[in-house]
């Protein structure tokens, strides 16, 4: 039963119009990421600062047009069962070259089946380095759906599944699904240092990591080899900053150009003040108040929907949610 709200304006963000010429740009950031091997964590702060900034994935979702798109993969077959989905590389693809790592390759089909197979396999050596699992992959049951991952050739990779899943394609743009260099795992196996896979990522991205001080900032440079093009800024900062009301003071004196994460009814400030310019992103996102209907009385379902009846929607929205939300009438959101 649903009694709540479907966020619709719950992901906005501040940008002061100096961000669109800077050649550093800050961001205000609301939390310290848990790390930078994102596929071992389930934060939207962690795919933040890695997944979004340092790697790629074979796909991308266009949130504009609602498609996926290219992205490592210049384009994709799937057979007429839905069983096979072949992927052909985008050729001459670079990892990122840092002080602790120097790729001698580009991108090959190698790098995507390492990538996948320690998720999916347990047998594959970096399965146990994760010592929480692979939410993602293990909440969508990967390692059920997919039987194996064969590397046709340098520039071409085809994931063989147990039975049809049409969201397996979309589940690829999301950043879980991020590709790492094998070439870079198998150094730091060689080496004893797995673990520095978490603290010193090298992916395809357009940003290259420098370095991480928890709880204070995230310094980036500009990708000079990113294929889709390097960057229109040099340097990008993550300024962690836990308190929203802070995240609006260094924006408007411009120790930041970009705010996250608002409180809705800092919002409808922002948006008076011509300094500062507001996106709103519709939010892929449903809050509600679980009930529990193993006990008595909320076993009987008359006794839940005279709850539902009774919950006053509207007061719950404008104190709750203050305005950025409508009631749900669905378990999506309806941009989903």
């Amino acid at each position: 039963m649903r009694l709540a709200a479907l966020s619709l304006l719950l992901a906005p963000l501040f940008i002061a119009p100096a961000a669109l010429a800077a050649t550093r740009l800050s961001v205000c950031t609301e939390a310290s990421p848990e790390g930078f091997d994102v596929v071992q964590y389930n934060s939207l702060t962690t795919t933040n600062a890695s997944a979004d900034v340092l790697m790629n994935r074979l796909v991308d979702y266009d949130a504009n047009s609602g498609k996926l798109v290219p992205s490592l993969a210049d384009s994709w077959d799937v057979s007429p069962d839905g069983l096979t989905y072949t992927f052909r590389l985008h050729p001459g693809v670079k990892f990122h070259r840092t002080e602790y790592f120097t790729p001698s390759r580009t991108l090959t089909a190698e790098d995507v089946r390492f990538s996948f197979e320690r998720m999916l396999d347990p047998a594959n050596p970096w399965h146990k380095i994760a010592q929480s699992g692979f939410p993602h992959a293990q909440s969508l049951q990967l390692p059920t759906l997919v039987k194996k991952i064969d590397a046709l050739d340098p520039l071409t990779v085809r994931f063989t599944l147990d039975h049809a899943d049409s969201t397996f394609l979309a589940a690829l743009s999301m950043g879980f699904a991020s590709i790492y260099p094998a070439e870079y795992a198998d150094k730091l196996l060689k080496a004893g240092t797995p673990q520095k896979l978490n603290s010193q990522p090298i992916g395809t991205g357009p940003f290259v990591f420098v370095r991480f001080q928890k709880d204070a900032v995230i310094r980036y440079k500009a990708n000079p080899d990113y294929f889709a093009g390097k960057p229109a800024v040099d340097n990008l900062i993550f300024a962690i900053t836990p308190d929203a009301n802070v995240r609006l003071q260094k924006l408007h004196r411009d120790e930041c150009q970009i705010a996250l994460s608002p409180k809705p009814l800092d919002v409808g400030e922002a948006e008076k003040d011509p300094a500062l310019k507001v996106e709103k992103t519709a939010a892929f996102m449903t809050a509600f108040v679980a009930i529990n209907s193993q006990h008595p009385p909320l076993d009987k379902p008359q006794v839940r929907q005279a709850i539902n009846l009774a919950f006053d929607k509207n007061s719950y929205l404008k104190a709750v949610f203050e305005g950025t939300a409508e009631a749900a009438n669905g378990i999506y959101p309806p941009n989903t």
